[in-house]
């Protein structure tokens, strides 16, 4: 009896440690995923000079690729610079225990303001 009991608490050890191990691996895929949609959505911003049509553009396309919201967010930095705040968020899942977490990438974009005449 005793050998089936230890032999049943190895597996289930094993199997969490397995779940755990796939849990953690899924996330950092989409972390990782993340970081880089985040990334080419700076840069395709940045190079059309944050016009609001690129930026809604961009917002559409990051909801219907399931990431939560695409937020932007313009501050002038001093006469001739502006700087964008973009912030990403998008969710973490642990399916059996039906965890779920809402998180957050954000980084900012410089660009120079045109003088307008």
């Amino acid at each position: 009896m005793k050998l089936a009991v230890e032999t049943f608490v190895c597996c289930f050890i094993i199997a969490a440690g397995m779940f755990l191990n796939v849990v953690y691996c899924a996330n950092t895929k989409v972390v990782s995923n993340a970081k880089q949609y985040q990334s080419a959505a700076v840069h395709k911003m940045d190079a059309a000079g944050f016009s609001k049509a690129v930026v809604e553009q961009c917002r559409k396309e990051a909801k219907e690729d399931g990431y939560v919201s695409l937020d932007v967010l313009k501050e002038q930095a001093d006469e001739n610079r502006a700087r964008s705040l973009v912030t990403l968020k998008y969710k973490l899942y642990v399916p059996l225990l039906r965890i779920e977490k809402v998180c957050q990438i954000r980084s900012y974009a410089n660009s120079v303001t045109e003088d307008e005449e």
